[in-house]
């Protein structure tokens, strides 16, 4: 009978899939309240973190623009991996219920994101973003409606940014061309329906009933929703706004509100996306910074010129009206870009580095030294607020504008405390040791 017990005990355990981590290799790389788990390289790490810490200040300057307050505060648990294989092995082993071309899912049962780097990919990131944002959803309200909560998932995944984090594009033209097909077809799911979608019908899981709509167009729908409530801030929507957010922040809301709001929403809904210019600001923002990398200033301008017509808080936009306008010499008009930038937010190292440099030009022009050591001022707070490993380009400025000035004391000392950062480039390094000591002959007259 031992025996029997202990062949039936051995097959059952061969037939069980082995625990969620075995076999696995992964380092930990914990920082603050976001755990990682991985394989990955430091760089890649590195590149995780970055996007986690972006993602959910976005999130959260977003929600809080609602007017939607923040209820708790989790960790972020993260289990990443480089190569595909090894993550389709995990949804295996765990048994997930998610398809196997999911990129990311959250793992209910284990508290934690999984989700495959794919060498950083465009495809391997806005996945994560996605799955990042239910997370941080989650400490705003533990009940959100479906069509908000994939919605906003799916605005926050197809945003891009450049290196500053401003958003390039906001527009999902993917999502965008299959609502409006569906629009033509009438084939979207009626938007009360699409309200009251519960889980198993939303995502069409097992012992879901057939529903008449695609779930891809629903899910197009709700991006678009959301996409729209977030584009048209003012206007005769402002009311079915403020009950959305009510209900997010409350969880209190009034069905024959909506029901009575809805008609006239949702032809405005329709008007909105079928505008020919909703692409138009995207385009332009993602010219504007292009022309700049490329040394195009003139065209850099103008496009940005022209974002800021169609939406003057395109952040990005301005961006790249100051800088392109530094490199043409324009530096009342520079100044004034960075000052609107920093009116919205103050803790922009790269606005005060920039507007630094608007005024190091006006001090050249002018001969006005008072403008100079105000340069050197803005400067040296835009260094203070860089990341640790950013901080050594903001010296580099300062120190320019000390050698402008002749004064080698000061360009000497700011020489040394870069010398003194750990995350400096090799062959700045090298550069700056030589200045040193032409710096230290310079100052005993040799």
């Amino acid at each position: 009978m031992a025996r029997i017990a202990t062949f039936l005990l051995a097959l059952l355990c061969a037939l069980l899939p082995p625990p969620a981590g075995a076999g696995e290799d992964l380092a930990d790389d914990d920082r603050g309240d976001v755990k990682l788990k991985s394989d990955l390289d430091q760089e890649a790490r590195d590149a995780v973190h970055e996007l986690v810490l972006e993602t959910r200040a976005r999130v959260q300057e977003t929600l809080s623009g609602l007017g939607i307050s923040r209820k708790s505060s989790g960790q972020i648990r993260l289990r990443m991996y480089a190569a595909s294989e090894d993550f389709v092995l995990r949804q295996r082993r765990t048994q997930s219920i998610y398809m196997l071309w999911t990129s990311s899912y959250f793992d209910l049962a284990n508290n934690e994101l999984v989700s495959c780097w794919h060498g950083g990919s465009a495809q391997g990131r806005a996945a994560l973003r996605h799955e990042l944002t239910h997370c941080v959803l989650h400490d705003y309200s533990k009940n959100l409606p479906l069509w908000f909560a994939e919605g906003f998932a799916c605005y926050i995944e197809s945003i891009e940014v450049d290196q500053h984090g401003d958003p390039l594009r906001t527009v999902d033209t993917t999502r965008l061309l299959a609502i409006r097909r569906a629009l033509k077809s009438d084939t979207i799911c009626p938007m009360y329906d699409l309200m009251e979608l519960k889980e198993v019908e939303f995502y069409g899981r097992e012992g879901a009933k057939a529903l008449p709509w695609d779930r891809g167009i629903v899910y197009a729908q709700s991006w678009s929703l959301v996409y729209y409530l977030l584009a048209v801030a003012e206007g005769e929507d402002r009311e079915f706004a403020a009950l959305v957010t009510r209900r997010l922040d409350t969880g209190q809301w009034s069905q024959a509100g909506f029901r009575r709001m809805l008609p006239d929403l949702e032809a405005r809904w329709r008007d909105f996306l079928a505008r020919d210019d909703l692409v138009r600001l995207d385009v332009l923002t993602t010219e504007a910074r292009r022309e700049l990398d490329q040394g195009h200033f003139s065209a850099a301008r103008e496009a940005a010129q022209k974002a800021l017509d169609l939406d003057r808080r395109r952040r990005a936009a301005r961006r790249v009206l100051a800088e392109s306008c530094v490199a043409l010499g324009l530096y009342e008009e520079a100044l004034v870009a960075c000052d609107r930038l920093l009116a919205e937010k103050e803790a922009d190292a790269e606005a005060h580095l920039c507007r630094a440099r608007a005024l190091l030009g006006q001090a050249a022009t002018r001969q006005e030294p008072a403008l100079a050591d105000e340069a050197r001022a803005v400067t040296l707070h835009g260094v203070d607020l860089l990341p640790e490993r950013e901080k050594y380009r903001g010296l580099l400025l300062a120190i320019q504008i000390d050698e402008s000035q002749d004064d080698v004391k000061g360009a000497l000392e700011l020489v040394r405390r870069t010398l003194a950062l750990k995350h400096v480039p090799q062959e700045v390094r090298a550069d700056l040791l030589e200045r040193e000591q032409a710096l230290i002959k310079k100052a005993i007259g040799r």
